[in-house]
């Protein structure tokens, strides 16, 4: 939308006519930006912890006298 008197300037707004594209960008933006990265973030913790649970369990069966 295009603003100001003396100076032109535009104003970004949500175009209400065409509802199919919005829509789709919002759902694209919550994609981007909160469920692939949350995803991302849950595998590397999982796998981070997979593996220091791993490494524990190798290293109590190490140092135990018992083995």
């Amino acid at each position: 939308m295009e603003v100001g008197v003396r100076y032109k300037a535009f104003w970004c707004e949500r175009d209400w006519d065409n509802q199919t594209f919005w829509q789709f960008h919002e759902v694209y933006m919550l994609l981007l930006v909160l469920v692939v990265p949350a995803f991302v973030m849950t595998l590397a913790y999982t796998l981070i912890c997979w593996e220091v649970w791993s490494v524990m369990e190798k290293r109590s069966v190490m140092t135990s006298r018992h083995a």
